[in-house]
């Protein structure tokens, strides 16, 4: 049935398949869009959903910890958890997305291993943050890298390999055929102290070319150059030569001195030259350190085990220092935004798990005491803070019981007298040993958390919440002390090689890590330069500080947990096992069975009542109502919407899960409701706008028109007076007839050289004493007397202008006016011009002759003369209505 996910209230149990399901398609992200959980199965991607939708409403940060034992599926959820968030951000930049989806890659290359419990296991913890903006667009991410187990680099337990990096290139490499670049043989594979044989068989040769392959590919997605990406294989092979590096020991000539010499120089050249740095240097600092007595600088040889110690200790920090690098660099490119009140942030924790091995050393210790943080943090919001918010509040909810750690942790990490702290103190005495760190633990710790082996070996024993685990105290002092000879930085820092000197030239915080300016620091900063170097358990204090700041109140304000709880069904890692006494188990000592019981009778969220009358009283009320943020109307509103199950106290409304669900799609519908409103408003408003500016621009159109005509009479008035006046009166006209234009042939008969009509045209004028009138003016005549006409019937011409133009044109009536120009003049007498005025030249009216409260408007409104042929074209393109009168 492929039923690996349950809900307890509202936080997820997943149960590791050990296979590949098809849960997690492009269609079941899309089903899990914008949904009640209520009415979807439940899903990883339920909860990314939830918490998203959450960040939106509530405009809140909110934090997924994903936690359970080795070999769960922590990493896997936290992939789909991205996976999906991505899908939700919807980032405008495509790239964005695609470099945030392919960090993943490169963080597991370098931070995962194979264990005994787990073939990818993470050996480092990981707070991602996506900042989104306030309408939920994904913006950039961030990640926070705590406790690399930098131990795994010199050192493996059996059945054990080191980080996939190093076997991915150096099958990838092969594949390329690009080995000898970096000074690699596959027949010398096997001879590396750091490279543990794994399993050469040709699946696992294939799988690790494909991982180079997504290897590659993701530093070209991210952003990574190809000098950098050269780099970074150059500090890996570097790496596995300098492990290669082996020392015997000489005799001084007084024996006073037990001086350590390298036996094959041939690693060491192989690792200058991949690092860029002098030969003679590095063997210098693996041979030689300095001690500083009273102001003198004292140079002394270095025993076999104290130049194994530098190298290993240069080998460890190379790799701790690439993957920081690393880290500062994807963050770097992926744009990450944190100002407050713009930008809401999303984190997702995935940290290694709870480990009880065979053999648990100091790395154990570690990881085990984050797990212990982490459920002291589960219980404190799960159990504690919700109980007590009940009391405060007057809410009668029974209460649960619940085993709380805080003991355990106290034991562990308090000062000064702490394990940790103990372990710090211890370490730094130079005569100290394993035994003396031993009996400082049994002498100094008095809790029943706490247990002394019966025999005397160097070892003791912690009751975690998860179960019993015995470490073994052999190395731990070693490993906690943390040096790296100032030598050997020294020698690092004049590299050639630009990225392996930034390694080193970079200040270092208090978590140890590389600092970097893109990144915030929070609690922490710099580590302190007065002091010698900081031990193992001193950065591991710290690193845990700075990542309880960051899930519960990081730089965008404070962030809501939520909690995804992995449970692994059996430890032969088989697809679709159940091992109930194995999950019971892991049920138990992770707190779910108390976790039900609360989730059952309290509420998981918890609302003031002005935010929630805020956020819900259109639900219940009308909009232009005023609601005080008062007990009663809270009350009033959740009866109205016919809720149950809910609780009043003094100041908050306590909702479940379920509720908060409900109200959310009913506050969604409402508010479509009121876009739809809006959106037709917005369309009323867009066709009205619209009809005006319609109606603006065809009131100009006219008055463009009507300025036209006035113009072009006026110019053509002007141009008749610089010529002379042409009497219209007793004149007999000459036919100008045009040949139609589809009569080609008589218009080429008809044609007669201009000369010729002109000599004609001037002698018949000389004959008859008369001038002719073209017809195109005739023409301009009639349209002209047409418009005033058309203004008189409209009453648009005011009396002074019709006395101005009865006087101008009562001695040509238009039907005498025909007459005259079609019939033959009964007289040839020449007509006297200075008493004649021609109708063409009328002068308009001056502006002082008007009488005022003159309209000129008037004279603005279009009019319908009969239009030429060339305006009747223009009239009917335009689909205007062309004048009754107009001539056909």
């Amino acid at each position: 049935m492929n039923l690996i996910y349950t809900y307890i209230g509202d936080i997820l149990l997943a149960i590791n398949p050990f296979t590949s399901l098809s849960l997690y398609t492009s269609a079941e992200q899309k089903k899990y869009c914008n949904q009640m959980r209520a009415a979807c199965p439940p899903h990883i991607f339920a909860i990314a959903d939830s918490a998203y939708q959450f960040m939106l409403h509530e405009k809140a940060n909110q934090s997924i910890v994903i936690s359970g034992e080795s070999g769960a599926g922590k990493t896997e959820s936290g992939n789909l958890l991205l996976k999906q968030l991505v899908y939700l951000g919807k980032a405008p930049n495509r790239n964005l997305e695609q470099r945030i989806l392919q960090m993943n890659p490169i963080m597991e290359a370098f931070g995962n291993a194979r264990t005994g419990i787990n073939n990818n296991s993470s050996r480092f913890g990981k707070f991602l943050e996506l900042s989104m903006t306030r309408s939920g667009q994904l913006t950039g991410a961030r990640v926070s890298v705590y406790l690399l187990e930098q131990s795994r680099v010199i050192q493996q337990a059996n059945g054990e390999s080191n980080f996939h990096a190093f076997y991915y290139i150096y099958d990838g490499l092969e594949h390329d055929k690009r080995l000898k670049e970096f000074h690699l043989d596959r027949e010398l594979r096997q001879m590396h102290s750091y490279l543990p044989s794994d399993r050469q068989d040709s699946k696992t040769k294939q799988n690790n070319v494909d991982k180079f392959a997504q290897l590659k590919n993701a530093f070209e997605q991210v952003g990574f150059i190809e000098e950098e990406v050269n780099s970074i294989y150059c500090i890996l092979a570097a790496i596995l030569h300098l492990g290669d590096i082996e020392f015997s020991e000489i005799m001084t000539d007084n024996n006073t001195d037990n001086k350590s010499t390298v036996i094959d120089l041939t690693p060491i050249h192989r690792t200058s030259c991949l690092l860029d740095i002098e030969s003679s240097d590095l063997l210098e600092c693996l041979s030689v350190n300095s001690v500083v007595t009273r102001g003198e600088i004292i140079q002394r040889n270095n025993s076999v085990s104290e130049a194994v110690a530098t190298r290993d200790a240069i080998a460890r920090a190379l790799y701790s220092r690439l993957f920081d690098w690393l880290v500062n660099s994807i963050n770097s490119l992926l744009s990450f935004h944190h100002t407050r009140g713009e930008y809401n942030v999303i984190g997702i924790l995935d940290i290694f798990g709870f480990e009880n091995f065979t053999y648990n050393s100091f790395e154990q210790l570690c990881i085990n005491i984050a797990n212990e943080q982490l459920q002291y943090f589960f219980n404190q919001h799960v159990f504690a803070l919700e109980q007590a918010e009940y009391e405060s509040e007057g809410v009668p909810v029974q209460h649960v019981g619940f085993c709380d750690n805080r003991p355990v942790l106290d034991m562990l990490v308090s000062r000064p007298m702490g394990l940790l702290a103990l372990l710090d103190e211890e370490s730094r005495f130079p005569r100290a040993t394993d035994r003396s760190l031993v009996e400082k633990f049994h002498c100094n710790i008095k809790c029943t958390y706490y247990v002394r082996p019966k025999s005397n070996a160097l070892q003791f024993e912690v009751k975690h919440f998860a179960g019993n685990v015995t470490y073994q105290a052999t190395g731990m002092l070693e490993k906690n002390r943390h040096l790296l000879a100032i030598e050997a930085i020294q020698v690092l820092r004049k590299s050639s090689n630009k990225t392996v000197r930034a390694l080193f030239q970079c200040p270092v915080t208090k978590t140890g890590n590389l600092y970097s300016q893109d990144s915030s620091m929070g609690l922490v900063g710099l580590a302190s330069q007065s002091r010698g170097q900081q031990t193992a358990a001193t950065y591991f204090r710290h690193s845990l500080a700075e990542l309880l700041h960051r899930m519960g109140c990081n730089n965008s304000g404070v962030s809501l947990p939520r909690f995804v709880r992995c449970i692994k069904p059996n430890d032969q890692r088989k697809p679709k096992q159940f091992d109930p006494l194995k999950v019971v188990a892991q049920l138990r000592c992770s707190g779910v069975m108390e976790t039900i019981r609360i989730r059952r009778n309290g509420y998981s969220h918890r609302l003031l009542f002005k935010e929630f009358i805020n956020r819900y009283a259109i639900l219940g009320f009308r909009l232009y109502e005023k609601v005080p943020p008062t007990r009663d109307n809270c009350r009033h509103l959740l009866v109205k919407l016919k809720l149950d199950g809910w609780a009043i106290g003094k100041t908050k409304v306590f909702l479940k899960y379920y509720h908060i669900e409900h109200l959310t799609k009913l506050h969604e519908k409402q508010l479509r409701h009121i876009i739809i409103v809006q959106s037709c408003i917005r369309r009323w408003l867009a066709m009205k706008h619209y009809r005006e500016a319609l109606l603006a621009k065809q009131m100009s159109w006219g008055v463009l028109t009507l300025q036209k005509h006035a113009r072009g009479w006026l110019a053509r008035q002007k141009k008749k007076k610089t010529k002379g006046e042409i009497p219209v009166g007793e004149v007999a006209p000459i036919y100008r007839q045009e040949p139609r234009e589809n009569d080609i042939s008589i218009k080429n008969q008809n044609k007669v050289s201009p000369t010729i009509v002109s000599e004609n045209k001037k002698t018949y004028i000389q004959q008859n004493g008369v001038k002719v009138l073209p017809c195109k003016i005739q023409q301009k005549v009639e349209r002209e007397k047409h418009l005033i006409d058309f203004a008189k019937n409209k009453g648009l011409v005011h009396n002074a202008i019709k006395k101005l133009v009865t006087e101008n044109y009562c001695k040509f009536d238009s039907d005498n006016r025909l007459n005259t120009i079609t019939e033959k003049p009964n007289n040839t007498q020449p007509i006297n011009k200075s008493n004649w005025v021609s109708p063409l030249r009328l002068t308009p009216p001056d502006i002082n002759r008007l009488p005022e409260g003159f309209d000129f408007r008037q004279l603005l409104r279009p009019t319908q003369h009969a239009p030429t042929e060339s305006l009747r074209k223009r009239l009917v393109q335009r689909s205007r209505p062309v004048a009754a009168n107009a001539k056909g």
